[in-house]
């Protein structure tokens, strides 16, 4: 980190020297670059934030499909799946990274980026385990 903050001074005093420049424009290019890096950050903690989710969305399933439990605790579960889909809800619309590319055979179809398709994944994992959950709830389906 250290190294990249004395890169961007050296550049910063290369760039000034160079071209005369104002200290401003200098310093709206070193902000530019620090937003450039934390934008990075945002789209990785998105992307862990669904894969976290999409496995305690997981292990919530195992735990109601595994024992027999009272009515509290399959609410408990219930609500806790509600919590988890929220998330993953957020997490998709936080995310600010590439959402999808040109295909590979040069066809007029744009398909997802790979980074985004964790988080589709997720999502449509969650929400088909909140959907069995309440159908469960309401009695339709007796068994996982």
């Amino acid at each position: 980190m250290v190294m990249i903050w004395a890169m961007d001074l050296l550049d910063i005093v290369y760039n000034t020297a160079k071209t005369n420049s104002t200290w401003g424009l200098c310093n709206f290019r070193l902000r530019m670059h620090a937003g450039k890096r934390s934008w990075g950050r945002k789209v990785l903690n998105m992307i862990i934030l669904a894969i976290i989710t999409g496995a305690l969305s997981a292990l919530n399933y195992y735990w109601h499909a595994g024992y027999n439990l009272s009515i509290f605790q399959e609410m408990v579960g219930l609500i806790a799946q509600v919590f988890l889909a929220i998330l993953t809800v957020l997490a998709a619309i936080a995310y600010r990274g590439q959402r999808d590319r040109p295909s590979y055979g040069g066809g007029h179809y744009r398909i997802w980026t790979f980074r985004f398709c964790i988080i589709v994944i997720s999502l449509l994992g969650n929400f088909s385990i909140l959907i069995v959950f309440i159908l469960h709830m309401a009695g339709v389906v007796s068994s996982y």
